[in-house]
């Protein structure tokens, strides 16, 4: 798993998880929920600073988890709560795979 996390603390990893999801969020019309914040940072330096986009799989993703949790301290308790795997993905009509 390749990597290349910024010399960011907590409030500006925060900070720009935000904007970016408020931004995404405006853009696509769909509601925004500041109460996830933790998984805003973890899913921004899941796809912006790693390579896990690359290829996504289960094992990738907790590759990047646990790349994540060792880099941003901040992001421990998210990673921890998930265990490192990947949610459940749902098919258009809403049941799960």
């Amino acid at each position: 798993m390749k990597t290349r996390f910024p010399n960011w603390g907590r409030e500006r990893f925060e900070n720009v998880a935000l904007e970016r999801t408020i931004d995404e969020s405006f853009a696509s019309g769909r509601e925004f929920d500041s109460s996830l914040t933790d998984r805003l940072v973890v899913n921004m330096a899941r796809h912006e600073f790693t390579d896990y986009d690359e290829d996504q799989n289960t094992e990738r993703f907790s590759e990047a988890c646990a790349a994540i949790a060792g880099a941003l301290p901040l992001a421990r308790r998210r990673v921890r709560r998930t265990g490192g795997s990947p949610p459940a993905r749902r098919f258009r009509g809403g049941a799960s795979r």
